[in-house]
């Protein structure tokens, strides 16, 4: 990670629609919500060909059976670009924090179930936290969603100025190159495919990075890098295309990802390093001090090594 040092201090800006540090300028749509821009300061380029953080949701077809493990869209989408709410929470020396709420009114409900919400009544609730760090080239989301949706998937979309025709994905023990177009039957198939903690498109001198900590469903067609958040299938409790979880996702969850923009390809940007300290925080204990150092001040050892 790089240093913050004497000559990156005082570098964070942070206004009502944008956050910058010696990194990233980081511009906020106010109408939509979405990232008008990321400038890389160092590279002086655009990262974003279009607006990115596009919470995006597509809805599937309910006739489909085993819907846990298939995908059937039925091409109907829903932008989530209506904001209620854009508003800094946090404006310190070390972080700064812009927070975005947001609404969807879904198709009727009817309220049968005690989970289903009532009829002309927003059905679910997005709050969005945008993070950028001093020193730290990455731009963090933290997203709380209370979400009552049925037939529906939902995406989080970057339209990244990157092109390449293929992109790497973090798999078991290894990554993987998956092609971005769709050349033949087989790979228009692939319309979503299994990753770890990161996926990547890089061109030669170039690339852009989405890493999460829990979620698996990622896809990267053109230039274009989507992350599935939450998937609610079937509806219908009682018929076997609600099989195995009728209920699937219903409720309250916090995701975290993160947007790298690097140099390079994601080998020399250690894209994977960096996937797994987002996942693995260090441990912080608090203890009193109970060693007697020189002048009676109280000593503790915060790291021992045994060689």
């Amino acid at each position: 990670k790089p240093k913050i040092g004497k000559q990156n201090q005082g570098q964070l800006k942070v206004d009502k629609y944008s956050l910058e540090n010696e990194f990233f300028k980081v511009e906020i749509n106010p109408a939509s919500g979405n990232l008008v821009s990321i400038y890389d300061k160092k590279k002086q380029c655009e990262v974003l060909a279009d607006e990115g953080n596009q919470l995006q949701m597509l809805e599937e077809d309910k006739s489909k059976g085993f819907s846990a493990w298939n995908i059937a869209y039925t091409g109907k989408r829903w932008p989530l670009n209506k904001v209620e709410n854009i508003e800094v929470i946090e404006k310190g020396p070390l972080r700064g924090v812009i927070r975005i709420r947001r609404s969807f009114l879904g198709d009727t409900k009817l309220n049968v179930f005690w989970d289903a919400p009532a009829r002309d009544y927003p059905s679910s609730f997005f709050v969005q936290d945008i993070i950028l760090y001093e020193g730290l080239p990455q731009i963090d989301f933290v997203t709380s969603i209370d979400w009552w949706e049925d037939n529906k998937l939902l995406k989080v979309a970057f339209p990244v100025a990157v092109k390449a025709k293929y992109a790497a994905y973090e798999i078991p023990f290894a990554s993987i190159l998956r092609p971005t177009g769709e050349s033949n039957s087989w790979e228009k198939a692939r319309f979503e495919v299994p990753a770890l903690r990161w996926a990547d498109l890089s061109q030669n001198d170039y690339g852009v990075a989405l890493i999460n900590n829990s979620k698996h469903g990622y896809d990267i067609h053109a230039n274009t890098i989507r992350l599935t958040l939450l998937r609610s299938p079937a509806s219908d409790r009682l018929k076997s295309a609600s099989v195995p979880d009728p209920v699937a996702d219903r409720g309250k969850h916090t995701i975290r990802y993160s947007l790298i923009p690097h140099s390079d390809n994601w080998k020399e940007a250690l894209v994977y390093r960096r996937a797994y300290e987002f996942n693995f925080s260090p441990y912080i204990k608090f203890t009193k001090m109970q060693q007697k150092g020189k002048n009676g001040t109280r000593e503790e050892s915060f790291i021992k090594i045994n060689q």
